[in-house]
């Protein structure tokens, strides 16, 4: 049920989503809208790596739900949800706190761990450690 819902959630995002004119993001949108996941990844994540939000959220999607070539990951999902609201993304806030009733004790623990280490690699802090 709880992928369910996330799938919709997921599906719903896809359509509203504004792509950005950065080389890649439509290759990505493409592979995304596509349920080539492995492909999107692949271009989402230099993107998010440069602190594009829409590609941080992209890949919390992608890793919350698996399948496309890709393996569901709920902490790099976690992870990636919690840079994008870092960054300001508020609507990934929702699929963050949703994906997290799955996830154990020690898993959230490990995603906020990695967020941490990523913030501090980058020079930013974590606001928004809930």
């Amino acid at each position: 049920m709880m992928k369910k819902n996330i799938r919709n959630l997921f599906l719903l995002s896809a359509f509203t989503v504004q792509t950005m004119a950065h080389a890649g993001i439509d290759e990505a949108m493409l592979a995304f809208q596509q349920e080539d996941y492995r492909t999107a990844v692949n271009e989402f994540k230099p993107l998010a790596e440069q602190g594009d939000i829409r590609s941080q959220f992209h890949l919390g999607l992608i890793y919350g739900l698996g399948g496309g070539g890709v393996s569901e990951d709920l902490v790099q999902a976690y992870k990636w949800f919690s840079l994008a609201i870092e960054a300001g993304n508020d609507k990934a806030k929702p699929f963050r706190d949703s994906m997290a009733k799955s996830m154990s004790p020690s898993q959230i623990e490990q995603a906020k761990q990695l967020t941490k280490e990523w913030l501090k690699k980058t020079g930013s802090d974590w606001k928004n450690a809930n």
